[in-house]
């Protein structure tokens, strides 16, 4: 009996952008910090300084400022991944037009 046949590669529909740039918890980890090591349209990965307790499907608040923007953003995003007790992958909730400008303009390596 042979194998099947692999699947095909599922790829990204959008690139990542490899930042440095702070990410504050709010709720309802308040003060929690991580450092966004990419960035895309549709979410971010996160290392973060101190070990924090979500699952899949989790929402969380929070806050971030991206290189070159004077405007701190607040958003919600929901755990997407778990890499480690550490690393997380989001996928942003309810963007405002602003904040998904600011984005845009950052991957785009333009001032914000």
């Amino acid at each position: 009996m042979t194998s099947p046949p692999p699947l095909p590669h599922k790829r990204r529909k959008a690139g990542r952008f490899v930042t440095t740039a702070r990410l504050i918890l709010d709720q309802p980890h308040n003060g929690t910090q991580g450092n966004i090591t990419n960035i895309s349209m549709f979410g971010m990965r996160v290392e973060f300084t101190t070990r924090i307790d979500c699952a899949p499907g989790d929402v969380l608040h929070v806050r971030f400022l991206l290189p070159g923007c004077e405007e701190v953003i607040h958003t919600q995003l929901e755990v997407a991944r778990k890499e480690s007790p550490h690393i997380y992958g989001f996928k942003f909730i309810r963007l405002c037009s602003s904040v998904v400008e600011h984005i845009r303009k950052h991957l785009a390596g333009q001032p914000t």
